[in-house]
């Protein structure tokens, strides 16, 4: 009658130290990657890091439609950042977007008039400093938010036969972005973001577009 609660503490006196020895494995593993992935993420931080991507362009905003308002597939856009922290990166962005469309009607300007059908061109060139801040988990899909001030030049250009009519300026500019950054196998990164482009009013003219694009990020 006296052995029974002898063997029964005893019993759970070795699953206890089992248990206890499995926990102080798991805490040591856990600490040890811990130490690991740190100095990964840490040597990030200063890393530069090159963006390129191929980008598509729709107009958005009364002005801009009503000056061209079809979907263009002709864009490109480059981001050349650095790493102030693992998730937080500022840098430069420059980029050459296309919109260009036909239409039949009239097309006043200063010193004339074009008339018929009309082939219309906004030749955009946005040059800005940019903000990124990326959030989510270490592994997988990453969410991406971002700002950018600069300039923009912006042609605009209306053919009708052998007439051309253009207006070119200089445009105070603003951004904003969203975007979802995928890792593949090796280390690599694909990039995909949607970026609001905004070209304040200059010589009587304002525009307004979004570009999608698809990027590769380079370094890091």
């Amino acid at each position: 009658m006296t052995r029974l609660p002898v063997f029964l503490i005893a019993g759970r006196s070795g699953v206890e130290r089992r248990a206890s020895s499995l926990a102080r494995g798991i805490g040591t593993l856990a600490f040890a990657m811990l130490l690991a992935s740190g100095p990964v993420q840490a040597q990030q931080i200063g890393n530069w890091q090159v963006v390129p991507r191929y980008s598509t362009v729709l107009p958005v905003g009364g002005p801009t439609r009503d000056f061209v308002s079809d979907f263009s597939w002709r864009g490109a856009t480059v981001d050349v950042v650095r790493f102030m922290s693992p998730n937080l990166r500022v840098g430069v962005s420059g980029g050459w977007h296309v919109l260009d469309g036909k239409s039949e009607g009239t097309e006043e300007f200063s010193g004339g008039a074009l008339d018929g059908e009309l082939r219309r061109w906004v030749n955009a060139v946005p040059l800005r400093a940019i903000g990124l801040y990326e959030f989510g988990g270490r592994w997988g899909p990453k969410g991406f938010v971002g700002a950018g001030t600069g300039v923009i030049y912006a042609q605009n250009r209306v053919d009708g036969g052998p007439i051309r009519a253009e207006n070119s300026n200089w445009h105070f500019g603003l951004s904003a972005e969203a975007g979802v950054a995928i890792p593949r196998p090796g280390g690599s990164t694909w990039d995909i973001s949607a970026r609001y482009h905004w070209a304040a009013p200059s010589g009587g003219v304002e525009r307004q577009y979004v570009t999608f694009s698809l990027g590769y990020r380079i370094g890091g």
